[in-house]
């Protein structure tokens, strides 16, 4: 399977929505940060996590921690997403995890480079993301738009207009090459650099 590694597209992702959004407060960035990260990486989510596979199931590992680690900032730091997420709208809130997991089951069954690869599938996770709160739509939105956008890079065609199908790719690179490697450690200086610049104008405010 040619493609690029979870771990270089969740760097990314998180990289993009925090370049994009360019947060203000401490729960914008933690709303970018795991909204980029789970827009990132659910765009594999048709991708089986098994012994020769396991870049899959160290993504998602990764991704359960930094989720983790949100629902610990939320605590400690007293940021209220629960209340952002849920009880002022608890309807709404429903209503788009109902589409998000409805879309992810979707995309579980499609073949790789297809559903979950299309710009219907980043509308649809975008949207229901959006119902919990604006940002955290925009933030899964851009997760999902730079995994695109690295999946075009490469050298396996996807069908981004799915359900049309007729394929796109620019064919620069091999995905899982030299690559993958420098994008993969760019886009985690990248994290690093934007999350404390941005923690860094939160602070001095």
């Amino acid at each position: 399977m040619v493609r690029l590694m979870g771990r270089t597209h969740l760097v990314a992702g998180i990289a993009c929505s925090l370049a994009c959004l360019r947060p203000s407060t401490p729960e914008g960035c933690v709303l970018a940060v795991a909204g980029g990260a789970v827009g990132a990486v659910v765009c594999d989510v048709e991708c089986h996590a098994n012994q020769k596979n396991r870049d899959v199931l160290l993504t998602r590992f990764i991704l359960a921690v930094i989720l983790l680690l949100v629902l610990a900032a939320d605590q400690f730091f007293h940021l209220h997403l629960s209340d952002l997420l849920i009880t002022e709208h608890a309807s709404r809130a429903a209503c788009g995890l109902t589409i998000i997991v409805l879309t992810c089951v979707r995309g579980h069954f499609s073949q790789h480079r297809t559903f979950t690869h299309s710009l219907l599938f980043s509308f649809l996770l975008t949207l229901g993301a959006w119902q919990m709160t604006p940002f955290l739509g925009w933030s899964v939105c851009l997760g999902c738009l730079s995994h695109l956008f690295l999946d075009l890079l490469n050298k396996k065609p996807m069908q981004l207009l799915y359900p049309l199908r007729r394929t796109f790719c620019l064919r620069l690179f091999y995905a899982d090459r030299t690559a993958n490697r420098v994008l993969m450690w760019a886009g985690l200086f990248a994290d690093i650099l934007l999350l404390s610049w941005r923690l860094s104008y939160i602070w001095a405010a």
